[in-house]
């Protein structure tokens, strides 16, 4: 029977091969540290509202119509905010921003304007990672409902008025995401991508 001789521990069978190891942890090219990581969603809903003059208005013999004239209308827009923030101990190549993309749907399909009423929400999450610093929140949440309004048209409003298309929404719905900054500090307003 031939004698084998012993294999060295370090190469064959299920031992790797000490020459293909790859670094890792502090000595490569990533840092294991601590990392603050921050996320933010958003969503809600929004319904037009009427704002009548509250002088009287008269018929053409001079008497009172009792009809009011419209002054101006509104969209009162309800949402659901909220924001993490976290320090993580992780090791990662670099900090990452990925913006927060956001869609929405209005009964104003065909001017993509706010029209009568409508909803929108977060299609992606909005993150944000960089190096901790001491005075990051180790764990903090907040969700938070709020209220606010934007798109002011003045007069009777219709649907697919110049007033109220997409080339309007954006600026006007800018209301919203600094409406929702107010209510969770945290939440950053660049992150988001319409």
């Amino acid at each position: 029977m031939p004698v084998r001789e012993p294999k060295d521990n370090l190469s064959g069978g299920l031992q790797p091969d000490v020459q293909q190891l790859n670094a890792s942890g502090d000595t490569s090219s990533c840092v294991f540290q601590d990392w603050f990581v921050h996320t933010q969603n958003i969503n809600g809903m929004w319904t037009r509202k009427w704002v009548f003059d509250p002088n009287p208005t008269f018929a053409g013999d001079g008497s009172f119509s009792g009809c009011p004239t419209i002054s101006f209308t509104y969209v009162d827009v309800n949402f659901d905010v909220e924001c993490t923030d976290k320090v993580q101990r992780a090791s990662y190549c670099s900090g990452a921003y990925s913006a927060m993309e956001m869609d929405y749907l209005s009964d104003s399909a065909a001017s993509g304007g706010f029209g009568l009423s409508g909803n929108f929400w977060t299609t992606t999450l909005g993150i944000k990672r960089r190096e901790a610093l001491a005075t990051d929140p180790t764990n903090y949440n907040r969700s938070t409902n709020a209220n606010v309004t934007t798109s002011r048209i003045p007069g009777q409003y219709q649907i697919g008025t110049v007033l109220d298309t997409s080339s309007a929404f954006n600026s006007n719905f800018m209301k919203v995401l600094y409406a929702a900054q107010q209510s969770c500090p945290t939440f950053d307003v660049t992150l988001v991508n319409m």
